[in-house]
């Protein structure tokens, strides 16, 4: 349902809190639902072998989690009452959690406190990120739709709406409806029309193929299951379409040497972690890790690099400039905090 409140010219904003809904399945529809339950056993607990032996031992309802389609109600799974001997019953729609909906209120306190008010688009001089990040994005256009998953405030999304190509359709998706506030008041500051989805990159709300570009920027190493992230992000891209993606690297090797006296110092004090507002999950993948875990989906990574250094501790805009005029001169390179990989949907064989 549409979440009113979050409402600005220009922008649609949606809401994912699915209501319950009858279900009526036939015999060889019902089959299959039980072959993919018998074969594909998630290791999270709404997922279960579906066994005939179950009518004695669950006493809990049987939770599975078909993939999304385009002719069903979306955000919706099945739930299955114990099977009877004949596997003939009735399925009823009921949303399924995806491991990090348990951090939705973690991260509407994050945007609550970091996140309240539109802001103005990071200066290239004092970040590289935002400026590579565009510009991976304006490789792959022109095309006709653009999904930013995790979108946070929207500052990406209000990015690319200033190329003079941009997709005619864009998309944000994050898990807090806090923050898609901000993304909204942004996009009716700035002028531009997006539709914001609450959502969580586990378990995303759109047919199969729907984006021509999906983008996702420093949000998979919050997740909970990352590879179930990943798995989204290929799934909704379609045939021939571009993954462009960010995450935190574990190969950072300039900024934690330059780091290390600090970090050793601050975790003898005790004090790591002290400033945190909020505590969420955050990892770093490795230089390889993140590539083969993107090749796992079936994308194909056709594109590499790193980028950022810092210095904790030092931040403002003389230190950051020199941090960029050093990561711009030795680039390209394999040692900065953030990698970013582009990765492309195969056509089939």
């Amino acid at each position: 349902m549409a979440d009113e409140n979050l409402s600005e010219p220009g922008v649609a904003v949606k809401g994912l809190q699915p209501g319950a809904g009858e279900h009526a399945l036939t015999e060889p529809a019902l089959d299959r639902l039980v072959d993919a339950a018998q074969t594909r056993v998630d290791d999270h607990a709404e997922r279960r072998v579906l066994d005939p032996r179950a009518e004695e031992a669950a006493p809990e309802p049987l939770r599975l989690r078909p993939r999304l389609h385009p002719h069903r109600d979306l955000g919706h799974a099945v739930k299955m009452p114990r099977p009877s001997r004949d596997l003939r019953c009735a399925c009823q729609a009921v949303p399924v959690p995806a491991p990090s909906d348990s951090l939705r209120d973690v991260y509407e306190r994050r945007a609550e406190i970091e996140y309240p008010d539109p802001v103005d688009l990071p200066d290239p001089s004092v970040t590289l990120k935002f400026q590579r990040i565009i510009a991976l994005v304006r490789d792959a256009l022109p095309a006709a739709s653009l999904l930013d998953a995790g979108c946070g405030d929207g500052r990406f999304l209000a990015g690319i709406a200033r190329l003079p190509d941009r997709p005619p359709r864009l998309v944000g998706t994050d898990i807090s409806a806090r923050i898609l506030e901000t993304a909204a008041r942004w996009a009716a500051r700035d002028g531009f029309t997006a539709e914001l989805v609450q959502a969580n990159l586990e378990q995303l709300p759109f047919p199969d193929g729907e984006f021509d570009v999906v983008v996702c920027v420093q949000a998979i190493e919050h997740l909970l299951d990352p590879q179930a992230g990943l798995d989204e992000l290929a799934r909704v891209v379609r045939t021939g379409g571009r993954l462009i993606l960010s995450t935190d690297s574990a190969a950072a090797i300039v900024s934690r040497i330059v780091n290390a006296p600090r970090a050793a110092l601050v975790a003898a004090l005790g004090r790591r972690g002290r400033n945190a507002h909020v505590s969420f999950p955050h990892r770093t993948f490795g230089l390889n890790e993140i590539p083969e875990m993107i090749e796992r989906t079936g994308l194909v990574v056709a594109h590499r690099e790193t980028f950022r250094f810092h210095v904790d501790g030092l931040n403002g805009p003389r230190i950051d400039r020199l941090l960029v005029r050093l990561d711009r001169a030795f680039s390209p390179h394999s040692v900065g905090d953030i990698v970013a990989v582009v990765a492309t949907k195969p056509r089939p064989a």
